[in-house]
């Protein structure tokens, strides 16, 4: 009999704090209709320029999505793209970079000359250089307004699309 009363006091405990820290983590299961395939992150790349019509200088961006009804602050997290040069291009966010509840964020890019338009890999990395996204390896060869972006915010499936920049990707 004691033990099934130390079992269940055991069972109880583990119930317990799984509970706890589901109530502390924003879940996006809340947010969402039982059909919608998101991906595990709440916070995640949405959509990337980086070969637009013309110039690119000042023209490349990187798009996030916060799927979550919370506010994320992102001051000093940093995105790198593996652009095949020697040295990966970082872009470290600014002190006060904050992403409310459902916003799209831009991101604008530095520009660099030996940036390759193929075999190109992103990452965003919280100020502890975790990685909390990453897109699979892209190519965008083209001069144009295509995008890489998830086939519809935060679906785990990418596609080259028509620029949504700043909007839902359902908007093209």
């Amino acid at each position: 009999m004691k033990k099934f009363i130390l079992i269940g006091a055991i069972v109880w405990f583990l119930l317990l704090m799984l509970s706890h820290n589901s109530l502390t983590q924003p879940v996006a299961d809340d947010l969402l209709p039982p059909t919608h395939f998101y991906t595990k992150a709440l916070l995640f790349i949405n959509e990337i320029e980086l070969n637009p019509a013309g110039e690119d200088g000042g023209f490349q961006w990187v798009e996030l999505f916060n799927a979550s009804n919370n506010t994320y602050n992102l001051s000093n997290w940093i995105v790198i793209l593996d652009v095949g040069a020697a040295e990966p291009l970082t872009v470290q966010l600014p002190e006060g970079t904050l992403v409310q509840p459902h916003e799209m964020k831009v991101i604008p890019l530095k520009s660099r000359e030996e940036i390759t338009f193929e075999n190109i890999s992103v990452e965003l990395c919280d100020v502890e250089e975790r990685v909390k996204d990453e897109i699979p390896m892209f190519s965008d060869v083209k001069d144009d307004n295509m995008c890489w972006a998830r086939v519809t915010d935060g679906y785990e499936e990418w596609m080259f699309k028509p620029c949504t920049k700043g909007l839902s990707n359902l908007e093209s």
